[in-house]
């Protein structure tokens, strides 16, 4: 367990180190406020865990480098990877209606719920 914890802590913090580096490229800067960085991190974090869901599927002996790579380093990346590979998942096992049920009630909901914890603490 303690092992687990460790590995997670680990890739999180690598994660979030490379999260951050990616929003210091200067060619993401936006005069605009455009949010470059977070977009750029949201889709490689997708890919990556595409490529990491697709190898480790294959490898039932991965336990803690899935749990280094998906768990720790791609959640302190990002968390839309984990999203994306839930829907994929769901999509996969047959669940198409729970899937997009999922994708739109997630997205809606948590623009709805940072609206609203915003307004209360801005």
């Amino acid at each position: 367990m303690i092992r687990a914890i460790l590995t997670v802590g680990i890739g999180s913090a690598v994660g979030g180190i490379c999260r951050y580096w990616v929003g210091m490229i200067p060619a993401l800067k936006s005069s605009s406020g455009f949010p470059y960085p977070t977009m750029v991190v949201n889709i490689l974090g997708a890919a990556l865990i595409g490529v990491a869901f697709a190898v480790f599927s294959k490898d039932a002996d991965s336990s803690y480098l899935k749990l280094l790579i998906i768990t720790g380093f791609l959640g302190g990346f990002t968390t839309f990877s984990s999203f994306s590979m839930d829907f994929i998942r769901l999509f996969q096992n047959g669940n198409t209606v729970e899937a997009f049920v999922y994708a739109v009630v997630t997205m809606i909901a948590g623009f709805a719920v940072t609206w609203l914890t915003y307004s209360l603490f801005k």
